[in-house]
């Protein structure tokens, strides 16, 4: 499947925060148990990803995860069918996945 979208149009997925460790997890290959439903329904917003202008993105700053069309396609091949994306598409993907939820183990925000 290829989505193509304008420059001034974002591809991407919105994320719960247990779905952004998850598939971050996947993507820098972590070990451990993988939870399958979180992962499936990660899969399963792939499948259909969104299209978002920038006016409409901001309404889901912190969860959403835009993506290019390489890195969705090297996403879905991941979660699907277990395909090792290209490196630069580890960097750039997890590198967004941190920036939405940087404190892992926390609990979330900070409240201060």
């Amino acid at each position: 499947m290829t989505t193509t979208t304008s420059d001034a149009e974002l591809l991407g997925v919105v994320l719960t925060p247990r779905q952004i460790w998850e598939l971050l997890d996947l993507v820098n290959d972590t070990p451990g148990d993988a939870d399958e439903e979180v992962l499936d329904a990660v899969a399963s917003k792939l499948r259909s990803p969104r299209v978002f202008t920038r006016t409409s993105a901001a309404r889901y700053q912190g969860r959403l995860l835009a993506l290019t069309t390489e890195e969705h396609e090297a996403l879905v091949a991941l979660v699907e069918d277990d395909v090792t994306p290209p490196d630069d598409v580890i960097a750039s993907v997890g590198a967004r996945l941190v920036a939405l939820v940087p404190d892992r183990g926390k609990g979330g925000r900070s409240r201060n």
